[in-house]
């Protein structure tokens, strides 16, 4: 059986989409290889003059390289060159999985292959952080079953995220179904179940409650589809969640009540810090929690903003301005040492370019969702919803494990929508 040079690159980019849907929930530097076999395959199989044409043509390709090429841009007023274009480095797939998977073709088989394997990397990553967090207690008398020790692989709220879009998957499996109850729905239930308990286990604040915003929309969809039985089976499970994670992993809610009440201490501290210089003789705050240290650097954000309101500091200056405001007010030495970012991606892109970065990362997000809303997308809308959710406690976009991951499924589900749509057309 002769296979032409075509079906040659056809398969290499379906043997790397796969390895690269696997990798995710691992560590970082993993993804790189399948990324690299991408781009090689997209630079070899040629036709770059074909390919080239269909990019312009394709506005949505425009709009998702323009965040990367507005930080291009950013270079041009930035005083520290190193770490903007690391900074470019580490966001470079925003700008090539629009190119490289323009010109593949995701129908239903290959989509649901790269679902699933994802769905089952992340329950082997799931697996191994269980039973690291078992030899543990058994041989060394350690409690690892929650937060940051329990996720061996990821930061507990990266590893939630990449979890709830396996639930938003596999509950858009049930909800697709046109028969009232089917015995597969049981499967997707439990593995639900498990995937939501195991997001309590990780205690990660934001993806608890978007975990909580998916499960009320599906049970929503499902009584108006008049499914009664997996509905009242879906809320059966979120009791039983809720019972096991309050007696056997008490560390989710501990962190909702310390959240309230570090808010409460550390909002009336902040109110009077943000404009206190720091004095060198000063003791140093002991308020330093998160919720405090959150607080002041959102204000001194909205401070950097109002200074810079248009285009911003720059690509590589954001740091360096973040850093001097922290060592000039009092009780922020932890975010000095440590450099925080303002943990807000929104907040995060404004302060490095302005408005006009703000206003196409929010484009990134509102147009592909009112798209994906109009052709009936639902998992694309999700997952849309969900990343912009993250983004408000996160800086999602400044780290590999949330730049690997938007870049990969945002271009997966943009391109799967837009030719499953032109298909059924």
């Amino acid at each position: 059986m002769n296979i032409t040079k075509l079906e040659i690159h056809s398969r290499i980019n379906k043997f790397a989409l796969l390895t690269f849907a696997f990798l995710i929930p691992f560590q970082d530097y993993l993804t790189s290889y399948p990324f690299i076999i991408l781009s090689l395959n997209w630079l070899i199989e040629g036709r770059f003059k074909e390919k080239i044409n269909a990019i312009i043509k394709n506005r949505f390709i425009l709009l998702f390289i323009s965040f990367y090429l507005v930080y291009l841009f950013g270079l041009i007023y930035s005083s520290n060159l190193d770490y903007a274009f690391n900074d470019l480095r580490i966001k470079l797939p925003l700008f090539f999985f629009p190119i490289f998977l323009s010109n593949i073709s995701f129908n239903k088989e290959l989509i649901n292959k790269i679902f699933s394997t994802f769905i089952f990397a992340c329950f082997v990553a799931i697996i191994l952080c269980l039973i690291s967090a078992a030899y543990y207690f058994f041989y060394e008398g350690l409690n690892n079953f929650s937060y940051i020790k329990l996720s061996i692989f990821k930061h507990p709220g990266y590893f939630s995220l990449y979890i709830n879009l396996c639930v938003i998957i596999l509950f858009s499996k049930i909800i697709k179904k046109k028969e009232r109850f089917f015995l597969s729905d049981y499967l997707h239930l439990i593995l639900i179940f498990f995937l939501g308990l195991f997001i309590l286990m990780l205690s990660s604040k934001m993806a608890i409650i978007i975990l909580a915003i998916e499960l009320i929309t599906y049970i929503t969809i499902l009584f108006m589809k008049k499914r009664w039985l997996i509905s009242f089976g879906t809320l059966s499970i979120i009791v039983l969640a809720i019972v096991l994670s309050n007696h056997y992993f008490p560390s989710a809610k501990g962190r909702f009540v310390a959240l309230n009440h570090d808010a409460i201490k550390a909002s009336s501290v902040a109110n009077n810090n943000i404009t206190q210089e720091k004095n060198s003789n000063s003791k140093k705050n002991k308020y330093k929690s998160s919720t405090f240290l959150r607080i002041n650097i959102l204000k001194i954000s909205l401070q950097l903003i109002s200074e810079n309101p248009i285009l911003g500091v720059g690509t590589g200056d954001i740091r360096q301005v973040l850093t001097e405001k922290y060592n000039s007010i009092e009780g922020m030495d932890i975010a000095y040492e440590k450099k925080l970012n303002p943990h807000n991606q929104y907040l995060q892109t404004t302060i490095a370019l302005g408005f006009l970065g703000l206003s196409i990362l929010l484009a990134m997000f509102i147009i592909p969702f009112y798209n994906a809303y109009k052709n009936k997308h639902h998992i694309y809308l999700m997952f849309l919803l969900l990343f912009g959710l993250n983004l408000l406690t996160d800086s999602l976009l400044e780290v590999q494990a949330g730049v690997m991951f938007y870049g990969f499924f945002n271009a997966v589900l943009f391109f799967s929508n837009t030719n499953l749509t032109d298909n059924n057309g």
